[in-house]
């Protein structure tokens, strides 16, 4: 990281040069997990005569991305997805405010409580969790089937019902879970921070 930083601040014509000889345009993808080097190489770009875009969601920055990119004038905001069911999202833009429609998959959202969640554990089911503390280690620890951490599940398309627990939740963690799978969603949280 500090020698792309070091390239990047002395060498940035010779960067911009290099690129613009080569490509038509820059695609940055999750540009709102972008952060130090990265961030610097994305500001860059921006800022030269290479076509760039710049696609991301500003509500899945779960892994400490900068705010360079929630700072930028989209073009165009895209706010449909193509993994998470409409009922899904519509517990979404209820419950969480975030704008959001999804596809045609038949789905349900289900809020349960932590003492229930062995029930849900038939070996198919993911298990999504944000932190491992508690009676949550527990449940964690005898989960049958696959299990991930929110943010190791970032990016991923589940076609298992998954299983989110926790009792509070930050609403960008919580809504990264939701939008992870094309199917049902169970979710023990009751508090988002």
């Amino acid at each position: 990281a500090d020698l792309i930083n070091y390239i990047i601040e002395k060498y940035p014509n010779e960067i911009i040069d290099i690129l613009d000889s080569r490509f038509s345009f820059i695609i940055f993808d999750e540009a709102q997990d972008m952060k130090n080097h990265l961030e610097n190489f994305a500001k860059l770009i921006h800022k030269s005569k290479i076509e760039s875009f710049f696609l991301g969601d500003s509500n899945q920055n779960i892994n400490g991305g900068g705010t360079w990119f929630e700072r930028l004038e989209a073009t165009k905001i895209f706010n449909k997805s193509f993994r998470c069911p409409e009922t899904n999202c519509q517990w979404i833009r209820k419950k969480l405010h975030i704008n959001i429609y999804g596809n045609d998959f038949i789905s349900e959202l289900k809020e349960i409580s932590l003492d229930k969640v062995p029930l849900y554990d038939d070996g198919k089911r993911i298990l999504l969790y944000s932190a491992a503390n508690g009676d949550i280690k527990t449940i964690i620890n005898n989960w049958k089937g696959k299990k991930y951490t929110i943010k190791s599940a970032k990016g991923k398309t589940l076609t298992e019902d998954v299983v989110i627990v926790g009792k509070t939740m930050n609403k960008k963690v919580y809504y990264t879970a939701i939008t992870r799978t094309t199917c049902n969603v169970f979710t023990t949280i009751n508090k988002i921070t």
